[in-house]
């Protein structure tokens, strides 16, 4: 069985906002750009802020990724629902930031590829408390009873993929390199569902080296 089955996480990081004290209405501005680790903007996101049960404010990222909320000072809790293909990890999913009454801060949230696909060594090759990847395998996803093909890649030094898919039914073909071979309860081709938008779905394969 794999180590990793597909999970749902809840987004929210919490923002404390000041108040304002030259008689008017006070306001706060929350600015920030949705992208991914490398910087590329996402657009389309839904940023809103609210409380727990609900968004008082929402907007939606530009382009270019970026975004801006004019908001209440107050305690809100900031949630970002990426658009499909997409989702916020789980070290960007409560940050706290503090607000100032009549100030801009800058905020961004990192989102990734929201299906990953992992190729590693057994749990007896575990370094510093990582699995050991293995390099170079490549990895096809292609929808399940399809031949279209719409993403490929090779496994980088951690033995990761990561594919921005749509939510449906996929099929994950891994192709190992030469030297190592895909441990007995591990199917060369395994299929994930991904059902939930802006949760990240995980898929590992285990391999073993050969003489």
């Amino acid at each position: 069985m794999g180590r990793r089955t597909a999970s749902v996480m809840v987004v929210a990081a919490m923002v404390v906002v000041g108040a304002c004290d030259d008689g008017g209405p006070a306001t706060a501005e929350l600015n920030g750009k949705v992208r991914l680790d490398d910087g590329r903007g996402i657009a389309d996101a839904v940023v809103s802020l609210g409380t727990a049960d609900e968004p008082r404010w929402t907007t939606t990222s530009e382009t270019d990724g970026s975004y801006a909320i004019t908001a209440e000072p107050g305690t809100s809790l900031l949630r970002v629902l990426p658009p499909v293909g997409f989702a916020v990890p789980e070290d960007s999913s409560a940050i706290q930031v503090v607000l100032a009454s009549e100030q801009e801060t800058e905020q961004d949230v990192v989102v990734s590829p929201n299906l990953t696909v992992e190729v590693t060594l057994p749990e007896d090759s575990i370094q510093g408390g990582q699995y050991v990847g293995v390099e170079g395998a490549t990895v096809t996803v292609r929808p399940v009873g399809a031949t279209e093909i719409v993403h490929q890649a090779t496994t980088d030094t951690r033995g990761v993929v990561a594919a921005a898919v749509d939510l449906g039914d996929w099929e994950v073909e891994v192709t190992l390199p030469d030297g190592y071979e895909l441990l007995s309860d591990y199917d060369a081709t395994r299929t994930v569902a991904v059902e939930t938008q802006g949760v990240p779905y995980w898929l590992d394969f285990g391999a073993r080296t050969v003489p």
